[in-house]
């Protein structure tokens, strides 16, 4: 999604908890914007029972093994990175062969890098002939994507925003394909970034056709070589190299990078859930995870424990609403990751995302234009969701929690009205005039959770597709964050800025938001 919106609120948050928070936040902030399969499965669909979904959903591989034998099975090649550091690389034609499993011609390679211009971000491509130890082979294809070197303030410096742009203008619909981003020695912390940031480039499913007609589902498990309408599978393997040319075989980068890229694409295949089903990839993820509980509160019972904001919005749905929370206890198996001296004093974060499932606009009902891409308006839950898979398969050393507030803001006779006067988990009464702000009222659930059950928390962030005003204020690619004190504001811009997952401060000023309510 791109109206994400972030709040972050902390009592008392000292400055070295929220360098803590820079890839986790950043992160989630990708997610959220990950590009949605708005033409997914959905769970409407009659699948066969015994229907492989891995291989329904995965249309692309994703693959970050350092192995230098990915190299000799590639059909392409896509070399991606600044300007200045793919210069560097080209020009030792020695590692053509380690770097690309034969020589490809160093005038062409040189002319293709001359052929862009270092001020802006643009691509070059060609077919080249392959000469080298695994010939012979049919002619590859080599591209070239370059970065600006110099980019403005508010931008990731490798240009992250266009990453994904940038590979999936070049990259084959099928086939193998080699995917080298070049990162500079003293800045390998990118690779995790730089590997969501990839991972954006290709969807997860497609039943596009080609020629022969739409095929059935069974038809696509049957077990054969082919995908959605005669489409093979295709695989992009990820290499980083650093500034000297070498593969980043660092093991805490590599896993860092698959970790980022896994968040991405489950918050992609999240889009097409119902609050049930979302509920149960929930268990499935962690199941095996020994560190990690799940509790719900699903239905009647939230509305008997006074969760009334996320009931009342999924009350006239068919699926149930439900709160999920799910804890990360790093101390409950005995791992603590490579902590800081002082972890131990910090307190833990509480994570919470908004996710309606379907967004009708409830009886304040969305004109027809306005409805399309509401199954998109559970971003934040995905998001939050990748971004807690990620922590947890990187052990970080903090205690998360997270909430995920799923519902669906039908029509039906048990809909929510307008001029209805509910009470939320806080114990505030709130009048509905507008039953398609149903967004702070699920929210608001939550944090009246986090905050009243939680005494080891010092931040919330919740995670939303909260309002389309965001993409005026902020932009498409910019998220806009609101929090509560500068120090953490200044955290969560600086984390964005390392990771290209751009986030920009709202104003904060509640004293004239109250003069405008009360006005």
């Amino acid at each position: 999604m791109c109206d994400a919106t972030m709040t972050a609120t902390s009592a008392s948050l000292p400055i070295r908890q929220l360098s803590k928070l820079t890839m986790l936040s950043s992160l989630l902030l990708t997610i959220s914007r990950a590009p949605f399969a708005t033409t997914a499965f959905s769970p409407n669909l009659l699948l066969p029972t015994n229907c492989n979904f891995s291989k329904l959903f995965l249309s692309t591989t994703l693959n970050f093994d350092p192995s230098p034998t990915i190299r000799d099975k590639a059909t392409s090649t896509i070399l991606i990175g600044r300007h200045a550091a793919l210069s560097s690389i080209l020009s030792s034609t020695d590692s053509y062969v380690t770097l690309f499993g034969f020589r490809p011609p160093p005038s062409i390679m040189t002319s293709m890098l001359h052929s862009i211009k270092p001020a802006g971000s643009t691509s070059s491509h060609v077919e080249v002939p392959t000469v080298g130890p695994a010939a012979p082979r049919p002619p590859h294809v080599m591209s070239i994507c370059s970065m600006k070197d110099e980019v403005s303030r508010n931008v990731h410096p490798m240009s992250l925003h266009g990453y994904a742009e940038a590979i999936a203008g070049r990259c084959p619909k099928k086939g193998v394909v080699h995917v080298i981003c070049a990162v500079e020695e003293s800045s390998l912390d990118w690779c995790g970034p730089i590997g969501g940031a990839v991972a954006r480039a290709f969807p997860l499913f497609t039943r596009k056709t080609t020629g022969g007609g739409d095929k059935s589902l069974e038809e696509l498990d049957d077990g054969s070589e082919e995908d959605g309408g005669g489409e093979e599978e295709r695989v992009v393997h990820v290499t980083f190299l650093d500034s000297s040319g070498k593969v980043v075989k660092d093991s805490r980068q590599i896993e860092a990078a698959k970790a980022a890229a896994e968040g991405v694409r489950l918050a992609c295949r999240l889009v097409e859930l119902t609050t049930t089903a979302f509920a149960q990839e929930c268990h499935n993820l962690f199941q095996n995870e020994p560190n990690v509980s799940i509790e719900e509160i699903v239905g009647d019972e939230l509305r008997e424990k006074g969760y009334g904001g996320i009931y009342n919005v999924g009350k006239g749905a068919v699926e149930e609403p439900r709160l999920v929370i799910l804890t990360y206890d790093p101390k409950s198996t005995g791992n603590s990751g490579e902590a800081d001296d002082d972890s131990d004093d910090e307190d833990c974060i509480a994570l919470i995302g908004k996710g309606i499932v379907y967004d009708t606009g409830g009886l304040a009902i969305k004109s027809k234009t306005g409805m399309c891409g509401m199954k998109s308006d559970m971003g934040g839950a995905a998001g939050v969701l990748g971004g807690f898979l990620a922590a947890v398969r990187l052990q970080t050393p903090r205690k998360i929690r997270l909430l995920l507030c799923l519902a669906e803001n039908a029509i039906g006779p048990k809909s929510v009205r307008n001029d209805d006067i509910i009470t939320i988990y806080s114990g505030k009464t709130v009048e509905i005039n507008n039953s398609d702000a149903e967004g702070r009222l699920v929210l608001s659930d939550a944090v009246a959770h986090a905050t009243k059950h939680y005494s080891d928390v010092g931040l919330v962030v919740d995670m939303a597709t909260l309002t389309g005003a965001q993409l005026i204020a902020t932009g498409k690619t910019h998220a806009g964050i609101l929090a509560n004190t500068l120090e953490l504001e200044r955290r969560a811009v600086d984390a964005g800025l390392r990771s290209g997952d751009l986030c920009y401060p709202l104003v904060y000023a509640p004293e004239l938001l109250k003069k405008v309510c009360s006005a």
